[in-house]
């Protein structure tokens, strides 16, 4: 039997990328395994063993081999032919991996109801056939009620239906955009993945390097880990349009005999982040480390992140670095397949805090429902710039499997995903894209045909380059000014803070994207992107704070949006009149017009400046009694502190107070005596003051 088991376990490695940065299971095997079947002699029993022995190690192909020749002697063991189809489409043969769900489906449905399912996906992943897969998704859905209704195929039926749906439009607009494959000097005939831009001309990525087949042979008394090649990380450069290197990455970070890859950069520079990954039986265990510039800028020996970001029975990989908006200090964005996801992977973060003179890293939390799903979600990239998330996932309407997705957000507050479009995306995988700073170009990984490919031409992940042929580059532009009472003087506010917040079309809901400041004479300048509709909110220190919504959603070409200047009211201890609030007559309730009044006066500056504590007052004239005039007064007040409550502002940011009689404006009478009815009126009013100020407020609520 010892000439069984060596078959059983030769290993050759190829570029079929998982969503750990790298799969157990990316084996090719070039030797005529049908020839040493028919050599051996062997019977159905003994290559059945073989092919779980093969699927056990992860050799896909091996396996392939093995079940394909066992199913000719046994054509009615139905079960391998199911194994069959679901190992090419692990090795992303999406043709035979079709072929076989087919026959599967064709000779035994009711025992397999999700073959069905899966020929829907290997129709669009194999020929693109987007309506023929609707069609068979649609009747999978009505044959097979149970298995549809199960919760997880329920979404992922959903989305596959909304993906066909969609790929018409998607495709009938594609971006205008350049795609580059790149050349052999960083593509071999092995797996690249995890690019970044170190700058706009150098790039980090990770490869297994090898422009042949590699097998090795392993046994029960030789352990092969540490000998086989293993992942690292290059440097290549662009040389004007083209971009060419291997070089190895300097520092401490390649470790020899051990699989590292996924590097990326705190914002700062400071702290570098990769992976370092093992096998543990059938499945990969990565875990995060972090090397650190010294005072010097030389760069320390990595450490792993601590429990419970790593956790030896859970992988944690595919870092990516944000910043904080309240502690300013990284945010590490990271695939892990923990309990407590919403699918299998997910994107998860953590994030550094400074607790007496240490740091601290926080309980890892998940990012919720708009980037996760019950399917696979994978590769982030955020984009520190714009506040954008970049990510694949096939849990999300797409048109391929793995499609990329970009949303804006921090932490596990984003907005609804967007598909980034073809031909980025198309009906292969797509995954790990990132963008250069000057947000002009980028790269992604795919397996689509017309990469190096050892066995199907839609086996392996290559690097591919892409630029924006027709990049629309918007700025806004203005000045900021203090002191409403005088307009004319036009005091520059210096360092004033410019924050930009993008606005949600459907929900209405900003988000906090990016933040600046003025210069010396007030002026400011912000980058925008086309498409948004945008909230820029100026604020100072003893100022109010104000609000300016624009919209770059038809900007066709590269242009600056010049804002008129605008003025900030000094934040004055003196009672602020709202004017044009009406209570009928001996009532305290709010009329509609009312209403109207406080959205557009009070309520506005509330939401704008956050930080606030006001009181809110109301004043009679001297008709009546002093205690009555005092009473109607207070629950006039506190009938519109309850109004703002309802809209939802802070009840500790409110005070109501009702004077009465007691503060009045202008005198009631008349010198003679008589009623001046246009002072009473003046009397009769509502005010707000600021009483306080609530230390560390946020404008952008992030749920932690």
């Amino acid at each position: 039997m010892s000439g069984i088991r060596n078959i059983s376990l030769i290993i050759i490695f190829c570029s079929i990328i998982s969503a750990f940065g790298y799969s157990q299971k990316d084996s090719l095997t070039d030797i005529d395994i049908w020839t040493e079947i028919d050599t051996l002699e062997l019977n159905p029993y003994q290559i059945k063993r073989l092919g779980k022995q093969a699927d056990d190690l992860g050799d896909i192909y091996s396996a392939i081999d093995y079940y394909t020749k066992y199913v000719e002697l046994k054509p009615k063991k139905d079960r391998y032919k199911y194994l069959v189809a679901e190992l090419y489409k692990e090795a992303r043969n999406y043709q035979l991996a079709l072929e076989w769900y087919e026959k599967v489906y064709e000779s035994v449905p009711e025992q397999f109801p999700m073959a069905m399912f899966r020929v829907a996906e290997m129709q669009i992943m194999a020929n693109g056939e987007y309506s023929a897969a609707k069609d068979s998704l649609l009747s999978f859905k009505k044959k097979y009620k149970a298995e549809a209704k199960e919760k997880t195929t329920k979404k992922m039926l959903a989305a596959k239906i909304d993906g066909c749906e969609m790929a018409e439009e998607i495709i009938g607009a594609p971006l205008e955009i350049i795609i580059t494959h790149l050349d052999t000097s960083i593509n071999t005939a092995h797996v690249e993945f995890a690019p970044i831009f170190l700058d706009d001309t150098t790039l980090l990525y990770s490869a297994l390097k090898s422009r042949k087949i590699m097998y090795y042979t392993t046994d029960d008394e030789d352990s092969t880990y540490g000998k086989q090649p293993v992942r690292q990380m290059y440097v290549a450069h662009k040389n004007f349009d083209d971009w060419s290197g291997q070089d190895v990455m300097a520092g401490p970070f390649n470790e020899p005999g051990v699989e590292c890859g996924n590097g990326t950069f705190s914002p700062d520079k400071s702290r570098f982040y990769f992976t370092k990954c093992i096998p543990v039986k059938k499945k990969v265990i990565c875990s995060i480390w972090v090397s650190k510039k010294d005072s010097i800028g030389a760069w320390t020996a990595p450490e792993a992140l601590p429990q419970p970001i790593n956790r030896e029975e859970f992988t944690s990989t595919q870092p990516t670095i944000g910043t904080h908006p309240k502690y300013g200090l990284d945010v590490i964005y990271y695939v892990t397949d923990r309990e407590g996801g919403k699918g299998g992977l997910d994107v998860w973060y953590t994030y550094m805090r400074e607790k007496k003179g240490e740091i601290i890293y926080q309980k890892p939390k998940n990012c919720g429902k708009y980037i996760n799903t019950v399917g696979t979600d994978v590769t982030p990239f955020f984009d520190t710039e714009t506040k954008q998330m970049y990510f694949s996932s096939d849990g999300h309407p797409g048109i391929g499997g793995l499609d990329i997705f970009y949303t804006t957000g921090q932490l596990n507050k984003w907005l609804a995903p967007t598909n980034i479009g073809y031909p980025i995306n198309n009906k292969e995988d797509d995954l790990d894209y990132t963008i250069a700073p000057s947000q002009e170009e980028g790269f992604f990984i795919s397996n689509r045909p017309g990469g190096t490919s050892l066995k199907s031409e839609t086996c392996c992940d290559d690097l591919y380059h892409f630029y924006h042929t027709q990049y629309i580059k918007i700025f806004v532009e203005g000045n900021l000014y203090g002191d409403c009472d005088s307009l004319e003087a036009k005091k520059a506010i210096a360092n004033g803070t410019i924050s930009l917040f993008l606005v949600d079309t459907a929900s209405r809901e900003k988000m906090e994207i990016k933040k600046g400041f003025t210069n010396e004479d007030g002026s400011y300048s912000m980058k925008l992107e086309e498409g948004n509709e945008y909230v820029m909110r100026m604020s100072k220190d003893g100022y109010f704070h104000k609000e300016v919504p624009f919209s770059t959603a038809t900007i066709e070409k590269s242009d600056t949006f010049q804002l008129k200047d605008l003025w900030l009211c000094i934040l004055k201890d003196a009672p602020i009149i709202i004017k044009n609030v009406y209570y009928p007559f001996d009532k305290a309730h709010l009329t509609p017009e009312t209403q109207t009044v406080i959205d557009t006066t009070i309520y506005k500056i509330l939401v704008e400046n956050p930080e606030i504590v006001v009181e809110i007052s109301s004043h009679t004239d001297s008709k009546g009694s002093d205690k009555y005039n005092e009473s109607l007064s207070q629950r006039r007040a506190e009938s519109v502190v309850k109004y703002l409550i309802a809209k939802g502002i802070g009840k500790k940011r409110l005070v109501a107070k009702g004077y009465g009689e007691s503060s009045p404006l202008v005198a009631n009478e008349n010198k003679d005596g008589t009623d001046n009815e246009e002072n009473r009126a003046k009397n009769r009013r509502t005010e707000f003051k600021v009483i306080g100020i609530i230390e560390n407020a946020s404008h952008v609520i992030y749920e932690e």
